[in-house]
């Protein structure tokens, strides 16, 4: 199976970098899943080295205002980069994918757009 690719955005204040891209397979209706997150200073920066409780990372559907069923879990697999296991998305329609990194006084948001 071939890896998805890596989908690249900057924070809402270009304070950072992320990239994100499921494991295992397409974003799907259901089944819990798992992603990989890169977060770096800059597209081609260093990677953002923080650790797991620095991050928040929720999916949340703004059209019906909620989110996910179940807290995802975040483990910190290399310098930057991240995997987060129990991501489910249980409704179809238009979903934001949201990373929070905290970095005192700074709280910053990611955000990706994901249409199921």
């Amino acid at each position: 199976m071939t890896e998805s690719p890596w989908i690249w955005g900057a924070s809402n204040a270009d304070g950072f970098w992320g990239a994100w891209r499921p494991v295992g397979g397409p974003v799907t209706m259901g089944p819990s899943l798992a992603i990989e997150l890169r977060l770096a200073e800059s597209r081609e920066g260093a990677p953002l080295d923080l650790p797991e409780r620095a991050i928040a990372v929720d999916a949340r559907m703004p059209e019906h205002q909620h989110g996910m069923l179940q807290t995802p879990g975040i483990e910190r697999i290399a310098p930057g980069t991240y995997r987060i296991e129990g991501m489910r998305f249980h409704m179809l329609g238009y979903w934001q994918l949201q990373v929070d990194v905290l970095r005192t006084p700074v709280t910053e948001r990611l955000q990706f757009d994901i249409q199921l």
